[in-house]
């Protein structure tokens, strides 16, 4: 939810008739940067392994939180210092590099779905029928595990019992489609 400081994650409890909420993580990447929207993203949660995970959609970064420990890993793939200015839209179009499409909490891994390319060009491929995305892998405590190549560009679901990746196409009338997950 938002907070004073961009965005945070929030825990909720019911005491009798009232509610309370405190803030257990902070989502914030620059103190300066307190707009909600900066801060769009994937949110998925292990309760089996007290584990969260929180993937951003603007910067290639994602956030491993530990309940137990309250202890958070920093996956930062781009770089030390946020640019003040790293979000901007040209003529009405977005041309902000979009990272993180999606997350898919399992038993054992963590998953998600990798674009690194502007909807512009998303759109600007998929008129050439020239449509993908990846998936990429990982442990409940940010061990990269696995990336990989799907050939169609949509939202996702992965079922670790059945070993397959569940694809909604965005661009297909029959817009389902089924991978093996690949074994590492």
């Amino acid at each position: 939810d938002d907070s004073p400081t961009g965005k945070s994650i929030f825990r909720a409890t019911k005491d009798s008739d009232s509610i309370k909420t405190h803030e257990v993580f902070n989502l914030a990447l620059n103190p300066k940067r307190k707009s909600p929207f900066s801060y769009i993203g994937d949110f998925v949660a292990n309760p089996k392994k007290n584990r969260m995970a929180y993937a951003y959609k603007y910067f290639k970064i994602i956030k491993f939180m530990d309940l137990e420990a309250q202890a958070v890993r920093t996956m930062n793939f781009e770089r030390e210092e946020f640019d003040e200015n790293e979000l901007y839209k040209v003529n009405g179009l977005d041309q902000n590099v979009t990272h993180y499409w999606g997350a898919c909490a399992q038993d054992e891994y963590v998953y998600f779905l990798y674009s690194g390319r502007t909807p512009y060009d998303v759109v600007k491929e998929a008129g050439k029928k020239n449509y993908y995305i990846y998936v990429e892998q990982y442990d409940w405590n940010g061990n990269p595990i696995g990336k990989f190549r799907l050939d169609k560009w949509g939202y996702f679901t992965v079922d670790e019992t059945n070993q397959k990746i569940y694809l909604f196409s965005t661009n297909h009338d029959d817009p389902l489609f089924i991978y093996d997950l690949p074994s590492n």
